[in-house]
């Protein structure tokens, strides 16, 4: 239901975002993130993965701000839960300088929130990944709390050791969304997540996620690993790291499933890849709880 706004003197109107805006939202994210986004990536997030948004559009129906997430399946000390990642939060240039604490950015933000998360709504719990000076105005608008800091890591590669104990030992494999063992090898590396995590709130990682978000992302390639020892009857688990637009370019290290207690050792599978590829360094972004265990390498 679209409802209609005043803001500095200019109608504007709030509503839900439907995927026949999707020319409007692609406009948008071209304007504030200088982006090269296309329709395949508006059907990859916003359709297949029933993503969601509200946005503010002028009098000449042009969209000027805008607040979207998509669903999250989460974990949360054993038990299912969903929550809705907050993303491609937009106003555009013009509207940024309004000196009025409620512009069309709150109020796209405020409505979104207020209609999703919490009782009696799909999500039990917005949450979101953004750079400080963003999370600062939100916070002082009320809009969200202080969740706390999630570290960006990194490595030197070449100060890093080796893996734990003869490299013979240890098997690393590329695994390709066409291998016939993908699902199965996804899902039991998942389940064994499942049992040592039990005490974190932790996002689902099974084949399905990994097929939509690895997979399937038309604007980002990454590539996946399986990591195992020679006597593992199937691998320990899948390693996710980007991939580098030109040689020596640093390495993300993206995501691990599988048990936390090899956490460490896949950090250290992660350096191998980027050294034979000639990576001087190597990222990643963690929760504190997840940097501890991975800090041994």
């Amino acid at each position: 239901m679209a409802k209609t706004l005043q803001i500095a003197g200019q109608p504007l109107e709030l509503r839900d975002m439907a995927h026949s805006d999707e020319s409007d939202v692609l406009a948008l994210h071209h304007q504030i993130f200088n982006s090269t986004l296309h329709s395949d990536w508006f059907e990859w997030k916003y359709v297949q993965g029933q993503g969601d948004g509200v946005g503010i559009w002028n009098d000449q129906q042009d969209l000027i701000a805008y607040c979207g997430g998509f669903p999250r399946r989460v974990l949360q000390q054993g038990q299912a839960a969903d929550f809705l990642q907050i993303g491609d939060l937009m106003v555009s240039a013009e509207w940024r300088g309004v000196l009025t604490r409620k512009n069309p950015f709150w109020y796209a933000c405020e409505h979104f929130y207020n209609t999703r998360l919490g009782k009696n709504h799909p999500y039990k719990v917005g949450f979101g990944f953004t750079h400080a000076r963003a999370a600062r105005l939100h916070i002082k608008q009320g809009l969200s709390w202080d969740g706390g800091n999630v570290p960006h890591l990194q490595w030197q590669v070449a100060q890093c050791k080796p893996m734990a104990g003869p490299q013979w030992l240890w098997k690393i494999a590329p695994l390709t969304p066409d291998a016939p063992h993908f699902r199965a090898t996804v899902d039991r590396a998942w389940q064994a997540m499942q049992r040592e995590t039990q005490e974190y709130t932790i996002g689902i990682r099974d084949a399905d996620y990994f097929a939509w978000r690895f997979n399937q992302r038309p604007d980002k390639s990454y590539r996946l690993f399986t990591l195992r020892r020679i006597w593992d009857l199937h691998p320990l688990g899948v390693i996710v790291l980007s991939q580098p637009s030109h040689p020596g370019e640093a390495v993300q290290w993206i995501d691990w499933v599988g048990p936390a207690r090899h956490l460490a050792q896949a950090c250290l599978a992660a350096l191998h890849i980027a050294q034979q590829e000639g990576a001087a360094t190597m990222t990643a972004w963690a929760s504190s709880a997840v940097a501890a265990l991975s800090i041994s390498s």
